[in-house]
């Protein structure tokens, strides 16, 4: 049976049962494929231990076992082509085979959060923006806060909503929100983080969702004293191109262009 080059472990990967993500529903655990093979020299690797050395493969572009350049400047199957490299990789999971995988996205990824692991909070406030998890966002805000040594203390959100992703052309989540068009998200990102706003100019059911959360309105009051003394207004951070929410939200069209217009952005 092959092996990963770095652990020396069979390629397969023991799901628990417990998972309620499993498929089956069983008590037995549950061994799928695990199989991550580099085209460029065939090595091959458990995913997670390829990503535990993601520092050294994208600063090097060669395997870390047998030394191969890894660059290539075929197209693959995600999204890291437009730079001009990629690492083509096969992989086998328990979804099937996916063949020709660009994995050079997701390893720069990985590598930048290795060097950066307070910015991974944030980063997961801009999945869940991309998704539309307004549950989640408010789970990550109020953990964020509750980890703070003072539950008053600004910081962590401001943190958080003003964070510009690198590896993303430098947007905050609430660019990402509107990028995806997520109305939710936009509004409750805008009224955790924008000091001043009435309560009147959010859709009614985005301030009732709010302030229930009693930690929501603590963080957005103290989040004014924030900006007030100074801090980042989420709604005029830029990205890569310049552009802040409001210019994002009149590019990408309806409703959000008529939202650029609201009283939140005045």
């Amino acid at each position: 049976m092959a092996t990963c080059k770095a652990c020396q472990e069979p390629l397969t990967l023991t799901l628990d049962p417990a998972d309620p993500e499993i498929r089956d529903g069983g008590e037995e655990a549950v061994m799928v494929p695990d199989d991550l093979e580099l085209q460029a020299c065939g090595c091959h690797f458990h995913w997670q231990c390829l990503l535990d050395v993601a520092p050294q493969v994208t600063t090097s572009m060669h395997c870390p076992a047998c030394d191969t350049s890894l660059a290539s400047g075929h197209a693959g199957s995600s999204s890291s082509a437009s730079s001009g490299q990629t690492i083509l990789t096969n992989y086998a999971s328990e979804d099937g085979v996916q063949q020709d995988y660009d994995i050079l996205s997701v390893l720069r990824e990985e590598a930048y959060f290795a060097q950066h692991p307070e910015d991974r909070s944030a980063k997961a406030l801009h999945i869940m923006s991309a998704e539309g998890d307004v549950a989640g966002i408010m789970d990550v805000l109020m953990t964020e806060a509750e980890d703070a040594e003072e539950l008053y203390q600004a910081a962590p959100v401001q943190r958080l909503t003003t964070w510009r992703d690198p590896l993303n052309g430098g947007q905050t989540a609430l660019h990402v929100a509107i990028v995806n068009r997520q109305e939710d998200v936009f509004w409750l990102l805008l009224w955790v983080a924008t000091p001043g706003v009435p309560e009147t100019a959010f859709p009614a059911e985005i301030a009732r969702r709010a302030n229930s959360q009693v930690i929501l309105s603590r963080m957005k009051t103290v989040y004014s004293g924030q900006i007030d003394q100074g801090g980042m207004d989420v709604r005029f951070v830029r990205d890569d191109n310049g552009r802040t929410p409001g210019d994002l939200c009149r590019e990408v069209g309806s409703p959000f262009s008529d939202f650029a217009q609201s009283a939140v952005f005045q």
